[in-house]
């Protein structure tokens, strides 16, 4: 490829504007797709583990203040 095909090649017959930026805006959206699901993945096992796992509860002491009155 000559250099002369290569910029005519990026020039899109005059539709670079458009063509690239579609191609660029399609890249943004298919990115934030992907780290909306890994967000949405994270939530969704975070919340299985609380339902399947709960945490445990805490343990009293034997302090004065666990002393019945």
């Amino acid at each position: 490829m000559s250099d002369g095909d290569f910029a005519a090649f990026l020039e899109m017959g005059g539709y670079a504007l458009y063509v690239w930026g579609a191609l660029g805006m399609c890249g943004v959206a298919a990115f934030w797709e992907a780290v909306m699901l890994a967000h949405r993945r994270r939530r969704v096992l975070d919340d299985l583990r609380a339902d399947l796992w709960p945490a445990p509860a805490p343990e009293r002491g034997h302090g004065a203040s666990d002393i019945p009155s």
